[in-house]
């Protein structure tokens, strides 16, 4: 999905504007953010029209292997659920 220059200086911008360091009960996530917040990112840049759109770019990036669920579980329902956290592919794990 981010294999241009464009994309890449989106991908950067992504992940210094959303990513964070996320708790859940007694587990810290460094890097993550939620679905939510990724698609208003992606509303808020202008890289989608509507929500509707922004949860299918969304969904293109999880396929992609560009985001992933931080403990791999779960796919495109991650993006309407406010509280699960998401990360960019190549992190370190926790």
């Amino acid at each position: 999905m981010f294999v241009n220059n464009s994309s890449t200086h989106h991908l950067e911008k992504c992940r210094g504007e959303i990513s964070t360091c996320r708790r859940w009960r007694l587990k810290l996530y460094r890097e993550a953010f939620t679905g939510t917040s990724l698609v208003d990112w992606l509303l808020g840049v202008g890289l989608a029209r509507d929500r509707i759109e922004a949860v299918q770019y969304a969904g293109h990036l999880l396929e992609g292997r560009v985001i992933r669920h931080v403990e791999h579980l779960y796919h495109y329902i991650i993006f309407m659920i406010k509280d699960c956290y998401i990360r960019f592919q190549h992190q370190a794990t926790n």
